[in-house]
């Protein structure tokens, strides 16, 4: 129900829109601020000193005795590319302990798998033992002395199946066990 009225309240607005889009609102003063003065570099960067110096010396083909810089003398005279390489030699230096700890993860599972088995093992026997001892602790119950009642009496009856015969027993308990008799 309510989510036919929304329906419709809905249609009703998008169909008719309302005067409140036409409100005028009252005008917001502005503030006219000066503009910043925009400061002009001093001097060019100085990443770009070095490059520019040594094209300018490439450039001059009547010099032909300048050697051009080797590259430890490129990169120690610029600190961009000089952290560059120390960030790349730190980078290899974790590439380096990340393949020393999968080597030694991996000798490391070795030796948990061994311990797992053995915890395996040592579990199993601690089973049988206990089955085995289970098993030594239980009561042996063993009967002696037994006694037959009204046998004579069912031979002697034409319907032996009329007779109740009793067969009485003692029971004695040879086991370390202690054992109870529930039913008889």
């Amino acid at each position: 129900m309510t989510a036919r009225l929304a329906l419709c309240l809905g249609l009703i607005l998008f169909t008719f829109p309302t005067k409140a889009a036409q409100l005028a609102l009252p005008a917001v003063p502005h503030y006219e601020l000066p503009l910043p003065a925009l400061s002009q570099p001093a001097a060019p960067p100085r990443y770009t000193e070095n490059y520019n110096k040594g094209e300018s010396k490439r450039r001059t083909e009547g010099n032909k005795n300048d050697q051009p810089k080797s590259r430890w003398e490129r990169i120690k005279d610029d600190p961009v590319a000089f952290v560059t390489l120390c960030l790349a030699i730190v980078a290899g230096g974790q590439a380096a302990l990340f393949v020393w700890q999968l080597i030694l993860i991996k000798l490391s599972l070795n030796d948990a798998k061994i311990a797992a088995n053995a915890a395996r093992i040592g579990a199993q026997g601690t089973l049988e033992t206990v089955k085995a001892l289970r098993n030594a602790q239980r009561p042996y119950l063993s009967p002696f002395d037994p006694t037959l009642q009204n046998y004579d009496e069912a031979i002697r009856n034409q319907d032996a199946s009329l007779v109740r015969i009793d067969v009485q027993l003692d029971i004695t308990n040879v086991g370390p066990g202690v054992g109870f008799i529930l039913s008889v």
